[in-house]
């Protein structure tokens, strides 16, 4: 996956509220009538037509490879990114969907310079991920699919919050929990999370006789081999809905008790306004 993440940025977010409000009335600017506009149309376009197939690998390899995304922070290249980055958030953090765009997102704010943003969508991300994750059967599948988005992110977001203040660092920690109680309930369950773990492999050696020997570029250079396992007829298995709903609690507020102590000081109150950070 050709996603970059930047170590510095060129400029710095405002408040979780107001970088919110931005995207939500930037349709209103001038720069929808430029030419970048139009290549951000006919690109969200081949996204609808990826998202509407089986897998979403082809999707997000598209995704992470869209020309001005390499060239962020670069301003110019944020106003190139305008409509996809809209894309993302409605599919990241408003709709019901699977976390790898929500992990998507986050990279795609990050690499814009919206650093608060990005984290607090990285967090949101975690959450979603292990709660939905207890959904599995296969428990090794979810952790198998997220860990290129976690070491990817984690590493500088950790960093970064570093040199935040309170304030930042407990609006960061409101936005990624924000509603949760009324948003995790209403998730389905996410083939793509549950099959990418040794059910997944057990599952495709059984059908096609063996595993593939088509290598990841580059991946000879780490300890062990990286192959490519792909069939998107085989699917996953999951926990009866009466076990996940105990388990998604449980995976939920370990998930939310583990940002905490990076997030939150002792007896410290969150001090955004949920309503106005949507």
């Amino acid at each position: 996956m050709a996603m970059k993440i930047q170590g510095s940025a060129t400029f710095m977010a405002p408040t979780v509220a107001i970088i919110l409000r931005m995207w939500a009335v930037a349709g209103t600017l001038s720069f929808i009538l430029t030419p970048a506009a139009d290549a951000q149309t006919q690109f969200i376009q081949e996204l609808k037509d990826l998202e509407s197939k089986n897998s979403l690998t082809p999707l997000f390899k598209k995704l992470m490879s869209f020309e001005p995304f390499q060239r962020l922070p670069d301003p110019a290249a944020v106003f190139e990114i305008k409509e996809t980055l809209d894309w993302l958030r409605l599919r990241g953090f408003y709709d019901n969907e699977s976390a790898r765009y929500t992990y998507a997102y986050s990279a795609w704010l990050w690499n814009a310079g919206f650093k608060d943003n990005a984290s607090a969508m990285y967090f949101f991300a975690e959450i979603k991920a292990r709660s939905d994750g207890s959904r599995c059967a296969d428990k090794t599948s979810p952790q198998s699919r997220v860990i290129q988005y976690e070491q990817l992110l984690r590493g500088p977001i950790a960093q970064f919050l570093k040199t935040q203040d309170k304030r930042t660092k407990e609006n960061i920690f409101k936005l990624a929990t924000l509603r949760l109680e009324e948003r995790l309930p209403l998730r389905q369950s996410d083939e793509w999370l549950c099959n990418g773990g040794m059910a997944f492999l057990k599952k495709y050696a059984d059908k096609h006789g063996n595993l593939p020997d088509k290598e990841v570029a580059g991946s000879s250079a780490n300890l062990g081999r990286a192959v490519v396992v792909e069939d998107d007829s085989i699917k996953p298995d999951f926990v009866e809905q009466a076990e996940w709903q105990v388990e998604r609690r449980a995976a939920t507020d370990a998930a939310i008790n583990g940002l905490r102590p990076l997030l939150l000081e002792i007896n410290s109150e969150p001090t955004v306004d949920t309503d106005a950070a949507l």
